[in-house]
């Protein structure tokens, strides 16, 4: 929930303007890695280290936003 609020604030919302911003704004990049860090807590201390392939998903949330955000834009939902 945490990087899809700090990512939904940014009024580009294109994959790549995400991706740019995300890398080259230093406080994004900080906020990100901070997410990233938290979940791997979390991550680690559900599996007490035994299963360290785990690891590999904690970039999931934020890039499953980045690759999805082009899906939601409100203006272009129709109601019937």
């Amino acid at each position: 929930m945490t990087s899809a609020s700090h990512f939904s604030r940014r009024i580009e919302q294109s994959a790549p303007a995400l991706l740019i911003s995300s890398v080259t704004d230093m406080r994004n990049l900080i906020i990100i890695l901070g997410h990233w860090i938290v979940h791997a807590y979390g991550i680690i201390s559900l599996t007490g280290f035994k299963e360290l392939w785990y690891l590999s998903l904690v970039p999931a949330p934020a890039m499953f936003y980045i690759l999805t955000a082009q899906f939601t834009d409100p203006v272009k939902i129709h109601s019937d």
